[in-house]
C-alpha cells in the first residue's frame, strides 16, 4: 500500500489530473476505497472500471462520497445474453450493483463489448443500458487477439456493421 500511496503523491506532484483504476476487478482489493480516497484527496479525479458484481451498499456510499466516475460492462440486454458472455450468475449481481451505484447518484458509463455471442443484441443492449440509467454508452468490438482469437468469439466485420446499424 505504501508504494501505491507514493505513486499517487508523485502523480499529484506531476500534475496528473485523472487516474483510471481497472483490473481484472479492482474491487477485489480490500484497500481500493482507501486508494481512491487518497487519489481524490490529492486533487486527482478517479474513474473505477468495475463489473459491478461486488457493489454493496457500503461500497456504493463510499464511491458516492468520493464522486467516483464508474465504467462498467454490459454484454447483453437480458440475463441469457449477458451470462452467455460473462458467465452464470453475473446478470443479477450486475443489475443489483448497477442500481446501488445509481442510487448513490454516481454517473455510470456502460461499455458494450461486441463479439460473436452478442452482436445480434447490441441495439437492444444500448437501449437497456439507457433504460437502466446509464450516463453514456460505448460499443467496443472484440478484436481477433488473445482469448477472443483462441475461442473464435471476436466479432466479424460484417456482424459488427450489422450491430452498429441496429444500435
Amino acid at each position: 500500500m505504501d508504494e501505491i500511496l507514493k505513486v499517487i503523491e508523485e502523480a499529484s506532484e506531476l500534475g496528473i489530473e485523472h487516474v483510471h483504476y481497472t483490473g481484472g476487478e479492482p474491487l477485489i482489493r480490500k484497500d481500493i476505497i482507501e486508494i481512491l480516497r487518497e487519489t481524490v484527496n490529492h486533487d486527482i479525479d478517479a474513474t473505477l472500471f468495475t463489473n459491478a458484481t461486488l457493489i454493496n451498499d457500503e461500497i456504493a456510499r463510499e464511491l458516492s462520497a468520493l464522486e467516483i466516475f464508474i465504467y462498467t460492462s454490459m454484454d447483453g440486454p437480458s440475463k441469457e445474453v449477458h451470462e452467455l458472455v460473462r458467465g452464470p450468475g453475473t446478470w443479477d449481481r450486475f443489475i443489483e450493483g448497477f442500481k446501488k451505484l445509481l442510487d448513490g447518484g454516481l454517473p455510470i458509463h456502460v461499455n458494450i463489448s461486441v463479439n460473436e455471442l452478442n452482436w445480434r443484441f447490441i441495439g437492444e443492449t444500448v437501449r437497456k443500458a439507457i433504460e437502466l440509467g446509464a450516463y453514456s454508452v460505448s460499443i467496443i468490438p472484440a478484436m481477433p487477439v488473445s482469448n477472443a482469437l483462441k475461442y473464435g468469439v471476436y466479432v466479424r466485420p460484417n456482424h459488427l456493421a450489422h450491430a452498429l446499424r441496429d444500435a
